[in-house]
């Protein structure tokens, strides 16, 4: 028997195994689900399996929102895909079940919107009429809208409104007659769309019955400030109709304009059905006063000693006005007590025009003397030959008193030594500053060398006797928190030891496998030599078939 011979018979065999194969592990396989929108709840029974059934899903395969449960029916296990899937597209989910994997294909469509639109109208000519839709998707996706004018009053076959892409659509009211109007709103989800379009919604504009109008009454305010809305209350409105009656309104009316934003004699316009008439207010210019005030930023000096005059450098506020407005401020305003007689929390008072505000400063018994210096920031050159002068431009020294402040120095300091050692490596260099001092280190190096240790300022040693303190602290900003996004874990069916205890089973089965396919083969080759050679066991393989149909 040649080898061609024998390795078709061992593919025949093979080939029944894996036919078999799914047998093994899936007692029944069910057919996918049909067509589901995003945003709806997906509860599909995939399959039943024995029970202790590893089962799994290829990573990437199943849908956004969508994930693969297994309950126990007693000796079997029920498999289900369920959840929520929120992006469209057409799935192939690749499930392994036992020994066998299945594809289960799932087409997920973009959610269909559900629109409402407002009632029909009827208005008179000339008349403001805006009609609207309103629309939700369950999957959330943007929705875009487009209006359409319909001749006969249907939702098909409109005519295209260029620019009307909103929600909402002014309609034009000057002639008599009825027109029909409807909007198509589309969902789109992941490159796929679906539309929706809203019921129709008729304009009818009817005939002004209305022959004139009047004011009757004038409103009880006539006299305003520049800026100050108008006031109908106390108004009334005679109108006169066609057939000679006459009715008298307090509203419903519309005034123009509605607010008064010069000074003098402003004529109001009354509006009704096509008719108008008009009265006159006076308008006076309005005087800006200061209502009210708060603090902006504080004064750069919180803390003093007793007997101390408040320094007011640095606090800024903002008057808020009669008008409407504001404005900030860093002069002008009065600040009491000026003097700091008593230790603890001491309240400032700000005065500003008619309008007070306050904030606190802390006064204590002790006076302010510096106690601490420290290198702020390093010379700008820290690397020297042997012999070199040394160069403090750049240096920066940080002095702390006892009260907190802080104070940054930039000159009337000294160092020492001022000429660098012939030896090579870190030198030390003492910074004297009234009677505090403080450390940092240069480098020594040959020529040519170019590797450098790190420098790191020494800390500030203060000395016995204090010495006064030079002014302006400077304000140090804290950072910024910047928040880290955590990505939750995938749930699965199974715990941590199930996958160890399923990974045992799957190798198992693996060596098992292999095992009955190689006794397959010698098998098939001891088979094919009992029926005397190839063509007798294709024969025999043939009636075998005949059989089994």
């Amino acid at each position: 028997m040649n080898a061609k011979k024998l390795i078709f018979a061992a593919l025949l065999v093979l080939l029944l195994l894996l036919v078999m194969a799914p047998a093994a592990f899936a007692d029944s396989i069910y057919p996918a689900p049909g067509p589901l929108e995003a945003g709806s709840s997906l509860d599909h029974l995939l399959a039943t399996v024995a029970a202790d059934t590893p089962v799994s899903a290829a990573e990437g395969t199943l849908p956004y929102g969508v994930n693969l449960e297994v309950e126990s029916n007693g000796a079997e296990w029920n498999v289900y895909l369920r959840g929520t899937p929120m992006i469209a597209g057409a799935y192939d989910c690749i499930l392994y079940l036992g020994g066998a994997s299945t594809i289960c294909h799932l087409d997920i469509l973009p959610a269909t919107p559900v629109v409402s639109s407002s009632e029909s109208v009827v208005c008179f000519v000339d008349d403001p009429v805006t009609v609207g839709v309103s629309a939700w998707s369950a999957d959330g996706s943007p929705l875009s809208y487009q209006w359409y004018y319909s001749q006969f009053g249907q939702s098909e076959n409109g005519s295209v409104i260029g620019g009307a892409t909103d929600t909402s659509l002014g309609i034009g009211t000057a002639y008599v007659g009825t027109s029909y109007y409807y909007c198509v709103v589309t969902n789109t989800n992941n490159g796929m769309s679906v539309q929706s379009t809203s019921p129709v919604i008729a304009v009818t504009v009817q005939g002004n019955g209305v022959s004139g109008i009047s004011v009757m009454s004038y409103p009880t305010k006539l006299l305003y400030r520049v800026g100050e809305m108008l006031d109908t209350h106390g108004m009334q409105l005679a109108v006169s109709y066609a057939n000679g009656t006459t009715e008298y309104l307090t509203e419903g009316f519309i005034c123009t304009p509605t607010q008064l934003d010069y000074a003098g004699s402003q004529t109001i316009t009354v509006s009704y059905q096509g008719q108008s008439c008009s009265f006159d207010v006076a308008v006076e210019q309005q005087t800006e006063t200061v209502t009210g005030i708060g603090i902006l930023s504080y004064p750069n000096k919180m803390r003093y000693t007793v007997g101390e005059t408040l320094n007011t450098t640095g606090l800024s506020i903002r008057a808020y006005t009669n008008l409407g407005g504001f404005r900030d401020v860093d002069n002008g305003f009065t600040c009491t007590p000026m003097t700091l007689t008593y230790p603890g929390e001491q309240e400032i008072s700000v005065s500003y025009g008619d309008a007070l505000c306050s904030f606190t400063v802390t006064v204590e018994n002790e006076p302010e003397v510096p106690t601490s210096l420290a290198v702020e920031h390093l010379p700008n050159k820290t690397r020297y030959l042997p012999g070199e002068a040394l160069d403090i431009s750049g240096l920066v020294l940080k002095q702390i008193s006892n009260l907190g402040n802080a104070q940054y120095i930039y000159s009337g300091f000294s160092c020492s030594p001022t000429q660098l050692m012939n030896t090579l490596g870190n030198q030390q260099i003492t910074v004297y500053y009234g009677n505090l001092t403080t450390t940092f280190s240069v480098t020594v190096t040959e020529a040519g060398q170019t590797a450098a240790p790190t420098l790191t300022p020494a800390a500030a040693t203060p000395n016995p006797t204090p010495a006064a303190s030079p002014s302006t602290p400077v304000p140090t900003t804290a950072p910024t928190a910047v928040p880290t996004a955590t990505v939750a874990p995938t749930m699965h069916p199974s715990s941590h030891s199930s996958h160890q205890s399923n990974l045992g089973r799957s190798l198992i089965s693996i060596i098992v496998i292999t095992a009955v396919m190689a006794l397959a083969v010698l098998g098939a080759y001891v088979f094919v030599m009992n029926q005397g050679g190839f063509e007798g066991a294709a024969q025999k393989i043939k009636e075998l078939f005949q059989r089994r149909k």
